[in-house]
């Protein structure tokens, strides 16, 4: 396994990405410390994805609800809770 700078992978990336897709792995080192691996993706990970967990610790947010008509706004809602609506 080859190790590169990341100066190295800035620089030279075409080159890096064609030896990366003939099936080469490389280590990416930033002040002489390992911090990336950069391969095809079976070498990364079996199902060829590296992510390991959500985005959130109860998964997926859901998208934001759209008010219907006539439904106060969450700054009503906030003011009559306070007791200032």
């Amino acid at each position: 396994m080859r190790t590169i700078t990341h100066s190295d992978l800035r620089n030279g990336s075409a080159q890096i990405l064609r030896d990366v897709e003939a099936g080469e792995t490389m280590l990416i080192t930033n002040r002489g410390k390992t911090v990336a691996a950069i391969g095809p993706p079976a070498s990364i990970s079996p199902d060829g994805l590296p992510v390991s967990r959500p985005a959130t610790r109860r998964g997926f947010d859901p998208p934001p609800r759209a008010l219907l008509p006539g439904e106060p706004s969450t700054q009503q809602v906030i003011d009559e809770l306070r007791g200032g609506a």
